[in-house]
């Protein structure tokens, strides 16, 4: 995975931004801020996030796709979601990654980005 520059201003101050590109298989990238918790009386946090999948970014064949939160098991397939990562600490103390998963055999163009924006506290 790596990460690419976003290609608009970035977000208001209530949102934690991430731009990523996509390989194969399992994607995430690291998100920085305080996460606000959409349903705190739920068990664990309730992310609020809007995830979009840019296939052919900058091009005549440009598509964008907003993905659904994962259910569990991620049956719904493509989707996202808000998961711990070790790899994340040197990036924010909750380490927190947005998750992209896709079915088994799917696979994305190489210049596929994924915009996620998630709203702070």
């Amino acid at each position: 995975m790596s990460r690419s520059p976003p290609t608009s201003p970035p977000a208001a101050n209530d949102v934690a931004a991430v731009w990523f590109t996509t390989g194969a298989g399992f994607y995430g990238s690291c998100l920085e801020g305080d996460l606000a918790d959409a349903n705190p009386d739920a068990d664990g946090l309730q992310a609020d996030c809007s995830v979009t999948e840019i296939e052919h970014p900058g091009t005549a064949e440009e598509q964008r796709t907003v993905l659904p939160a994962c259910t569990a098991g991620a049956d719904n397939a493509p989707c996202w979601a808000v998961e711990p990562s070790e790899r994340c600490s040197v990036v924010s103390d909750h380490q927190l990654e947005v998750a992209i998963y896709y079915p088994d055999g799917v696979t994305r163009a190489p210049d596929t980005l994924i915009d996620a924006q998630c709203r702070t506290r």
